[in-house]
């Protein structure tokens, strides 16, 4: 579904951007067989991906590398709009992150 690795990694990115700090979809590896949300399997080996939610952290989504090629194509690829703010939380949080580097380095010259 994506032309590249590249493309892949960015449109998770997005995804990760509107979901929230502490809630972004995070890759693994599998150890074992299972199924992701969508009853597709997951083999030893193969990437796949979790994201916690509810009220405790051991309460995880997991979704195949397949299901999340077409959650990706479905909910950010397919909307300019959609790009475009992941796009700018991306770029606010960059600046964020090195607002505080400089911060540090600023810092650590007294």
């Amino acid at each position: 579904m994506f032309e590249t690795e590249k493309d892949f990694w960015k449109s998770l990115e997005r995804l990760n951007a509107l979901s929230g700090e502490y809630w972004i979809w995070q890759a693994c590896t599998a150890t074992k067989s299972h199924e992701d949300i969508f009853n597709v399997p997951i083999k030893p080996r193969e990437v796949y991906f979790k994201k916690p939610y509810g009220i405790g952290w051991h309460e995880v989504l997991k979704v195949s590398r397949t299901s999340m090629d077409i959650m990706l194509n479905a909910v950010v690829e397919s909307s300019e709009t959609t790009k475009q703010l992941a796009d700018f939380l991306i770029d606010k949080k960059h600046a964020r992150q090195a607002d505080i580097f400089k911060r540090l380095d600023n810092g650590s010259d007294d």
